[in-house]
């Protein structure tokens, strides 16, 4: 007879956490991941396969919530129907009847728990790295939708895209990574490209006949291109915590420089040291005397002296200084082609910086001159002269020899040594500030994630144990007393779980409260399962 009334309470919860997981999953899936996905330009193949490969993430969340429901529901309606009366007259205690529902929570726990930290992260790069794929057919379906993309920090409209999808008409990109310095470029019309790089799908983006521009201080009608990296995709299996593995999870915590925002910043400090050594070289030479030529657009080369100069970040001052022994000596910039100057430009200042330009993910080089500006071209009889406030040569590349010479330090060890490569003071101090500060926040992030997931699992358990308890004791068997009763501890262990998170990311307060508040819900659940326990086994 107990093995009888172990396969009935066994087969009911079984069905019913089925019933429950397969409506709470689809919901699930398709309102938080799957339709928010779609609006970013995937076809119905590709927002099914996302489906697929999201659906064990989404179980791994959904699945302790159904079997909560489940036993909550399937115990309540045992108790109403006074069948636990019946069983106490048979002499089968009530811890009895309550074992199927232990052995379902110890199910629920291993699964979710392995759904989270092995499956769950592989299928969902798995998905992100095919829909990446696709890319360029993400992107041009959301600009003939809606118009425009939207790709990191960059936004590009087009009036209208071409049936071959090779070329934009009436095009308008802008870089807003730099809210008070937007960058935005406006061409005529534009031919996109698209390159596959191992499993990357890079967008060239072709400018022509540039209307107007303007990009800060930087003039863009020179701007000849844009590339986008993976454009239109949303970057979750790199950045989100939530969709690392447990082994790499551990492996960021004993190297953050593994994790995908730290990477991303240590380029970004190479990119900066490598303008850092243009501009400390150029002022080194003209502090000798000497003029620097390093700079070049084509077949024009650019011979800069100066009496003096001084190097910054990513910009170097150039200065007239007097000497002891001879008149001061002007800004100049020659520019020479084939041995033939065919331009001579004198000044009382100027200023060559270098910047990253991140709508052509390139570095650019620009020289400025002010003050008293002469221009001479030709040479001889033929030549002509000019006069003006102000000379400007603008996106010139970094030489090859600056750029390789940088190009070939490792980031990581930039990370874990950088007095060792940085001599500026100020972008030593950004990457030792970044090192303390977030990095500490990955590293707490990282934390917190592990413990959440260990602390959900635990829960799971916990649960469902007291969802057949609550049945049990109020009989709920009714579906609207069986989905209240089984949404309050789960409600109070998610919400303590994602404070417990948030406060432990929060560098103003203290670790030990959010660990206390991260796992305080399991604490108090498991005080109501020993309490409701014990009052059921007297």
């Amino acid at each position: 007879m107990f093995g009888t009334l172990q396969r009935y309470l066994t087969r009911d919860l079984v069905r019913s956490c089925l019933l429950a997981l397969v409506a709470l999953t689809l919901m699930m899936t398709i309102f938080v991941i799957v339709e928010p996905l779609r609006k970013h330009g995937l076809s119905s193949r590709q927002a099914a396969l996302m489906f697929a490969f999201t659906l064990p993430a989404m179980l791994s969340f959904t699945l302790p919530v159904a079997a909560l429901f489940a036993t909550t529901i399937v115990y309540g309606r045992f108790s109403q129907d006074n069948e636990l009366l019946a069983c106490r007259a048979s002499g089968i205690g009530t811890m009895a009847v309550l074992r199927p529902a232990v052995v379902l929570g110890v199910v629920v726990t291993v699964i979710s728990l392995a759904l989270s930290n092995f499956v769950s992260p592989r299928l969902i790069a798995k998905g992100e790295a095919a829909a990446r794929l696709d890319a360029g057919g993400i992107m041009l379906r959301q600009i003939r939708t809606q118009g425009c993309f939207r790709s990191g920090t960059y936004l590009i409209h087009a009036d209208a895209v071409s049936p071959d999808g090779r070329e934009l008409l009436g095009l308008v990109a802008a870089d807003t990574s730099q809210p008070s310095d937007v960058r935005v470029v406006v061409a005529g019309s534009a031919r996109v490209e698209f390159h596959r790089l191992a499993d990357e799908v890079v967008a060239r983006i072709l400018l022509r006949d540039t209307a107007a521009a303007e990009m800060g201080s930087q003039d863009g009608s020179q701007l000849g291109q844009i590339v986008l990296d993976s454009p239109g995709l949303p970057d979750y299996a790199r950045l989100k915590t939530s969709f690392f593995a447990w082994r790499e999870l551990m492996e960021m915590r004993r190297d953050p420089s593994r994790h995908a925002e730290v990477r991303r910043e240590l380029k970004q400090a190479r990119r900066k040291l490598c303008h850092n050594a243009l501009v400390t070289e150029l002022a080194e030479a003209i502090s000798e005397g000497k003029p620097y030529t390093k700079l070049r657009a084509g077949p024009t080369v650019y011979e800069i002296t100066a009496g003096g100069a001084r190097a910054g970040l990513d910009s170097a001052r150039l200065t007239t200084r007097r000497r002891r022994i001879g008149p001061p000596q002007r800004v100049e910039v020659k520019a020479v082609q084939a041995g033939t100057e065919v331009e001579v430009v004198t000044a009382d200042a100027g200023e060559v910086a270098a910047r990253w330009e991140s709508l052509a993910n390139v570095s650019l080089v620009s020289i400025r001159l002010r003050g008293a500006v002469e221009v001479v071209r030709g040479s001889g009889q033929d030549a002509t002269r000019h006069r003006r406030e102000e000379w400007v040569r603008l996106n010139l590349p970094i030489p090859g020899d600056v750029e390789a010479r940088v190009g070939s330090i490792d980031p990581y060890a930039i990370y874990r040594n950088p007095r060792a490569y940085i001599r500026n003071p100020h972008l030593l101090k950004q990457v030792e500030d970044f090192k303390r500060n977030r990095i500490r926040r990955i590293l707490d992030q990282l934390e917190g994630e592990m413990h959440a997931r260990l602390a959900y699992g635990v829960s799971c358990l916990l649960m469902v144990a007291i969802g057949a308890a609550l049945g049990l004791l109020f009989r709920g068997g009714q579906f609207v007393s069986a989905f209240a009763l089984s949404m309050i501890p789960a409600m109070m262990v998610i919400v303590m779980i994602v404070m417990g998170r948030q406060l432990l990311e929060n560098p103003n307060v203290s670790r030990m409260l959010g660990m206390l508040s991260l796992w305080g819900g399991v604490a108090i659940l498991a005080a109501a399962d020993v309490v409701v326990f014990a009052y059921l086994a007297r």
